[in-house]
């Protein structure tokens, strides 16, 4: 089943680096080391746990293919 969230539903889902990891087919040490030189995906530090916004990540994917994921699919 496919779920299917709006903009400000987005907004409220945040990954863990291991959850972002697993989704993106990214390893751990990559996405730690990006985060470390200030590149890569946009995350959020609360206390020692970091999350990484849906609705930023998206859009990071978004800019970094020059497409939205409507064309993608009618590509």
């Amino acid at each position: 089943m496919e779920v299917t969230l709006n903009e400000e539903e987005q907004k409220l889902v945040l990954y863990s680096e291991k959850e972002l990891s697993r989704l993106l087919n990214i390893s751990l040490p990559k996405l730690r080391k990006d985060r470390v030189k200030g590149i890569g995906f946009p995350f959020r530090k609360f206390n020692k746990s970091v999350r990484y916004p849906m609705h930023e990540c998206l859009a990071y994917l978004q800019k970094q293919n020059g497409l939205s994921y409507e064309e993608k699919d009618q590509v």
